[in-house]
């Protein structure tokens, strides 16, 4: 059992989980259980197993940019999945393991950097995933309850499901991106550094209790964290003071319980070393 109170979100392995649950329930720490969730998880985790196939092209030109460009397939079975079980008390999610016996994660992602000018060097990143388990197809297309209806809680309207329907796993992104400008003012001795990082929308959880993610089902908007840094040496490289501004943006979700708000740094280190 691994406890995160910083982030306040709590793991329990599999082996142990219906006890800890019972007891938590006991002591009054639990406020919703994922039953149908807690039957599927029941049992010793089975090792996984992967078969992976990649591909992927690089090249130079001669301004100084550089660039990569890949695809990926991972067959899995298997695969070891963390997934909510349950909320505790204070709205701390609690987390365990589940089997999923076939899924597969497949994309591609690209990536660049340019060194426009001696002083600038900037780099980016782009990955498109898709990660669903197989499972669930085969069970809409069987009929097999309760995947074989969608609901719409906000209006109660329910139709029959299709293939198309399903999302893929909860908690991930199809889409991530990252852009990061680094400037060196040698005369100055200053470094600044900048970074965007972008995660697309991604499934939070079964909110019609369908056993899959589907559109109506609840998820975490996407969007993008900024932050910068600025860094000034001293004497030499000695001393070094550092302002840092994390999530400049304020963006906080309550979906995200381990999302800070706005951070902001001031520091200073001295190193010792000849000359």
């Amino acid at each position: 059992m691994r406890r995160e109170p910083s982030v306040n979100y709590l793991v329990i392995g599999a082996e142990v989980l219906q006890q800890t649950l019972d007891q938590m329930q006991h002591n009054g720490e639990i406020s919703e259980i994922r039953h149908y969730l807690l039957q599927q998880i029941a049992g010793n985790l089975k090792p996984e197993r992967s078969l992976s196939l990649n591909a992927g092209f690089a090249g130079k030109t001669a301004n100084h940019f550089k660039w990569e460009l890949g695809g990926f397939y991972h067959d899995l079975q298997n695969q070891i999945n963390s997934i909510q079980i349950a909320t505790g008390t204070g709205n701390r999610l609690i987390f365990s393991y589940q089997n999923l016996p076939r899924s597969f994660n497949a994309g591609i992602e690209g990536s660049f950097s340019w060194t426009p000018v001696a002083a600038l060097e900037i780099n980016g990143s782009y990955q498109y995933l898709a990660a669903k388990d197989r499972s669930v197809k085969d069970n809409i297309l069987a009929g097999a309850y309760p995947w074989y209806k969608v609901r719409n809680n906000a209006t109660g309207e329910t139709i029959d499901s299709r293939p198309s329907d399903y999302w893929g796993l909860e908690n991930r992104s199809r889409h991530m991106a990252n852009l990061r400008l680094f400037y060196h003012w040698a005369n100055a001795g200053i470094n600044f550094s900048f970074r965007v990082n972008y995660r697309g929308k991604y499934p939070f959880g079964d909110a019609n209790n369908n056993n899959f993610i589907d559109r109506y089902d609840t998820y975490v908007n996407g969007f993008f964290l900024l932050n910068a840094s600025m860094e000034k040496r001293l004497f030499k490289d000695h001393l070094s003071i550092r302002l840092t501004a994390d999530n400049i943006l304020d963006h906080t979700d309550r979906l995200i319980p381990g999302q800070p708000g706005r951070i902001i740094l001031l520091g200073a280190s001295y190193r010792w070393f000849k000359d």
